[in-house]
């Protein structure tokens, strides 16, 4: 979130050699050049939120809603469209908290993978 690079390119993600693979989380407010490949490097993302990019592979091109970013808080409003959006399969059992993922019933589940409801990002929503 926010990330900036002397270069202006890979504020967030960059690979110089190598594959990276990202899933499940948020690049937001890192400027238009926030992912960045060198020669030799290549980058998958999928199911990741994202202010700019291309989109495909199940990435969403929306505001992630976090509660209040500016002040490091990252948990998701109750209208974010990251809720239940998530790649199940690779996502860990608990969030950045230590707390269980869990689905919300009130929201469409849209993710992939098992189970189909995980979030994006590094926060599991909780109503």
């Amino acid at each position: 979130y926010g990330n900036t690079a002397p270069t202006g390119e890979g504020q967030a993600i960059r690979a110089f050699d190598g594959d990276v693979q990202v899933y499940n989380s948020v690049v937001a407010l890192s400027g238009l050049n926030a992912i960045h490949a060198e020669s030799g490097g290549n980058i998958t993302v999928a199911y990741t939120a994202l202010q700019y990019w291309v989109a495909g592979n199940h990435n969403l091109i929306v505001p992630p809603e976090m509660t209040d970013p500016g002040n490091g808080d990252f948990t998701l409003q109750a209208t974010s469209p990251l809720i239940d959006a998530g790649f199940g399969d690779l996502a860990p059992a608990v969030d950045f908290l230590g707390l269980t993922r869990a689905d919300d019933p009130q929201t469409a589940d849209t993710g992939g993978g098992t189970p189909t409801w995980i979030d994006m990002g590094a926060y599991e929503y909780l109503p």
